[in-house]
């Protein structure tokens, strides 16, 4: 399953055991990408635009805890907080081509 994939069924209305497994599928794959597939990693971090720098400071300040269960929160914190913004400034509709110039 891709990260992608995983990120896109996760939805705030979700039951909490549905959200739990999610998670931990997500954890799961991007553990085996940190072992496997990095530059697949990094494209996934930067797909949902999560800084380097929150990478670094979550995986510094949690040693001994999964990365991939970190990396997962830190990428559905993004999302989160994208879809916040997306609400909070919704995409108007598009206009009819006889209005645009």
């Amino acid at each position: 399953m891709d990260a992608w994939l995983l990120l896109q069924e996760w939805k705030e209305e979700l039951p909490a055991g549905e959200k739990k497994t999610i998670r931990a599928r997500l954890a799961q794959h991007l553990n085996d990408l940190l072992l496997h597939d990095f530059a697949a990693l990094v494209q996934v971090l930067y797909r949902v635009d999560v800084p380097e720098a929150n990478v670094k400071t979550v995986l510094q300040q949690n040693p001994g805890t999964d990365a991939g269960e970190l990396l997962a929160d830190l990428l559905l914190q993004r999302m989160k907080e994208k879809e916040a913004v997306r609400k909070k400034f919704p995409t108007p509709p598009p206009q009819a081509d006889e209005e645009r110039w």
